[in-house]
């Protein structure tokens, strides 16, 4: 079922969500390591209603991503303060833009530009979206355990001390970004809150039946002899008979996603020798 981006704000959090979002990727950030060898990046994503987040920790589903352009998203995780997660369990297809409405696009703007100062954040009002702010790292504590009340989980947890001209605040880093390395005396900037169109090229003498999305496709090397029964190839080499295959001489498949439209993602597969 698809579902708009206003109706994931409403989604519990922490709760895989099996539903399909079609949405326009409006900006996209640079890649942030955390955890000192992984990686993610932020995308934020919109359509008419409103917009998300998402935090993309599946570097493959991020060089899908372009600006301005479609995508559908499935099997996520909705968090607070307007995100979602995209993993590896995540499945993403290349769409057409959705339309975003100007009323979602100021919205968005405004919300990028918002910048504070320590003093002015510092004096929000709790439980409020505070915005951006840039400062200094002064101190970072080590990364511990927290425990959330509300359902007993354990999430990672640190505390930055960030200054600029007008003083001092303390920032409380979770989860991921609590593994992120950030070093100290660095400025930081949190924030307290393939061009073609695949799509609905119909048969015109056959019921039509509209793909709205192309998933990540894959191709690899087969060993030809049947009775290996197709065997991936370690290289240029099949373990299970030993032959050696020179550049072009072994069998190669094809396989990949197709999302139909009112219909479940479908795997497809293509073998040549």
């Amino acid at each position: 079922m698809h579902i708009k981006l206003a109706d994931v704000l409403k989604l519990e959090c922490e709760k895989p969500c099996v539903d399909i979002i079609h949405a326009t990727v409006i900006d996209k950030s640079s890649i942030t390591t955390y955890n000192i060898i992984k990686q993610m990046a932020t995308v934020i994503l919109a359509d008419g209603t409103d917009y998300v987040k998402a935090l993309v920790f599946d570097l493959d589903a991020l060089t899908m991503m372009a600006v301005n352009k479609g995508i559908q998203i499935q099997d996520f995780i909705p968090k607070p303060n307007r995100q979602i997660v995209i993993n590896k369990i995540t499945k993403i297809f290349l769409s057409k833009p959705v339309d975003v409405s100007e009323e979602v696009r100021q919205t968005i703007k405004e919300s990028m530009n918002k910048s504070y100062d320590t003093l002015s954040a510092a004096l929000s009002p709790k439980k409020t979206h505070v915005g951006q702010m840039t400062g200094i790292v002064a101190k970072a504590s080590p990364v511990e355990k927290k425990r959330i009340r509300a359902t007993g989980e354990e999430v990672p947890f640190k505390k930055l001390k960030l200054r600029d001209l007008k003083g001092e605040i303390e920032v409380c880093l979770w989860r991921d970004l609590a593994q992120t390395i950030i070093p100290e005396d660095q400025e930081f900037k949190p924030l307290l809150d393939n061009e073609q169109d695949f799509l609905e090229d119909d048969p015109a003498e056959q019921e039509p039946v509209s793909i709205t999305g192309i998933g990540r496709i894959l191709k690899y090397k087969l060993c030809a002899v049947l009775s290996c029964y197709r065997k991936k190839l370690n290289n240029t080499r099949c373990e299970k008979c030993g032959i050696q295959y020179t550049e072009g001489s072994a069998a190669s498949s094809i396989t990949g996603q197709i999302l139909p439209k009112n219909s479940v993602p479908l795997t497809f597969f293509h073998t040549t020798s």
